[in-house]
C-alpha cells in the first residue's frame, strides 16, 4: 500500500470520528447536556456524571427535557451545585441550559 493511500484512510477515518462527535454531541440530548457541562468548566466530571431524567413537572415545555444529575459539581462563585439541566430541541440540534434549583 503506497503512502498516499494511506494517508487518505487516516484523513477518512478521522473525518469520520469527528462526524461521529459533532452528532453524539448536538444530536443526542445526553451528548447536549454532557456538551454543556463540559463548557460550563466541568470537561472531565461532564463524561462521568451519572444522569437521571426527572419526572415532567409543570414549568417544562413541550420540546424540553429536564435532567438531574446525581453528585453534581458545585460551582466556583456561589458554591452552589449544578444539579438540575434543561435540554431543548431546535429541529433537528439539542441544545441545553444549567435549569437551576427548581
Amino acid at each position: 500500500m503506497s503512502k498516499k493511500v494511506w494517508n487518505v484512510k487516516k484523513s477518512l477515518i478521522v473525518k469520520i470520528l469527528l462526524l461521529i462527535i459533532v452528532i453524539y454531541f448536538f444530536m443526542t440530548p445526553l451528548g447536549a447536556l454532557r456538551l454543556s457541562i463540559a463548557c460550563n468548566g466541568y470537561p472531565l466530571k461532564a463524561m462521568v456524571y451519572p444522569i437521571g431524567k426527572r419526572e415532567r413537572s409543570l414549568e417544562e415545555e413541550e420540546n424540553e427535557k429536564v435532567y438531574v444529575l446525581y453528585n453534581p459539581p458545585v460551582e466556583k462563585d456561589t458554591e452552589g451545585t449544578l444539579t438540575n439541566w434543561s435540554v431543548k430541541k431546535y429541529l433537528i440540534f439539542y441544545l441545553a441550559t444549567y435549569r437551576g434549583d427548581a
